[in-house]
């Protein structure tokens, strides 16, 4: 089965789209940042110890939604030896409030990595 693509977004920047999951938000991905699960782990790890480094810090992101772009933030943690990568900030919270965003709503998620445009993420609701 091909992998989802976003149907509701427009104005990504071009470059190669990666599907990252979908997923059922949980009350902690509301409140506390958007846990990147399924390929996320993989793909983001790949992209070099440089972008680890940064997300590390935190790394400051467009986040493409399909009202517009918030800034959020990545932040890698390492949990039992394993990254755990996170969005945050308060481009995060407008987009949960901006959506109306809720327990088990899913959405699904891609990524875009391009060595002018850095990375990006797209997310979209979907009926599942």
């Amino acid at each position: 089965m091909a992998d989802p693509q976003p149907t509701l977004l427009q104005g990504y920047p071009a470059g190669p789209i990666q599907w990252l999951f979908t997923k059922a938000l949980t009350k902690t991905d509301i409140t506390q940042g958007l846990q990147l699960e399924g390929n996320s782990k993989t793909y983001l790890d790949g992209l070099g110890d440089d972008m680890i480094t940064l997300m590390n810090d935190g790394l400051d992101i467009d986040l493409f939604a399909p009202d517009g772009v918030y800034l959020v933030t990545v932040k890698r943690t390492l949990v039992r030896n394993s990254s755990v990568y996170r969005l945050k900030r308060i481009g995060w919270k407008d987009c949960v409030r901006n959506h109306d965003f809720d327990t088990h709503q899913s959405v699904s998620c891609w990524a875009i990595y391009t060595k002018e445009g850095g990375l990006c993420l797209l997310l979209e609701s979907v009926n599942t």
